[in-house]
């Protein structure tokens, strides 16, 4: 019982998202894609209007500097440094807090980020 609203700010990424879904048949009619800034993921309302739904479970797979791909990507030395990490910081904050408010008391949420980096996770 229940689906699975998958979110994805990038409409690359989301293609390939719901491609993935897709060859999973038995899933695919339980998914809602949707492609948001997850920090601003809007609320989803009951029909009454009044009353939010909040989520059981929340994925959140945050942007990142990517530092945790450098040894599968050696490329991308050249363009990485401490200072995008610091730069990621208050919206991957802003992510996990927008999570949180979306989450039912007693609700899972697990953040995950490819980064080694102690400030983005």
């Amino acid at each position: 019982e229940g689906c699975v609203v998958a979110n994805e700010i990038s409409a690359e990424r989301a293609g390939m998202l719901v491609h993935q879904i897709a060859r999973h048949q038995a899933l695919y009619p339980l998914v809602v894609f949707t492609s948001h800034d997850a920090r601003y993921f809007p609320s989803i309302r009951e029909a009454d209007g009044q009353t939010e739904l909040l989520f059981d479970r929340i994925l959140c797979d945050v942007m990142c500097s990517s530092d945790g791909t450098l040894r599968k990507a050696p490329h991308l030395w050249r363009e990485w440094s401490t200072k995008l990490s610091m730069e990621l910081h208050a919206d991957q904050l802003a992510v996990a807090l927008r999570a949180a408010r979306l989450l039912r008391p007693g609700g899972r949420m697990v953040y995950s980020t490819c980064s080694l980096s102690p400030v983005e996770n």
